[in-house]
């Protein structure tokens, strides 16, 4: 439960999805490939998407910097 617990956060009983800090200690190149056979597309003449539903704008920039830091360069 405890990974369960680290993307649901409860706040004043409400009950929303983050990103946990420690996220870019297990993403890895092969765990990106099932992120994106999983919950991607890559519709004609543009980049490959990646869905990230339910999280915040900054939860997004977090997890842009870990891929353009740790997967791709």
């Amino acid at each position: 439960m405890w990974i369960y617990d680290s993307f649901y956060k409860f706040v004043d009983g409400v009950r929303f999805k983050c990103v946990p800090f420690w996220i870019d200690e297990y993403l890895t190149s092969l765990g990106l490939c099932h992120w994106i056979m999983q919950d991607g597309s890559r519709p004609p003449g543009q980049g490959l998407n990646i869905a990230t539903n339910s999280f915040k704008y900054n939860d997004c920039k977090f997890l842009a910097n870990i891929l353009t830091k740790k997967i791709l360069f």
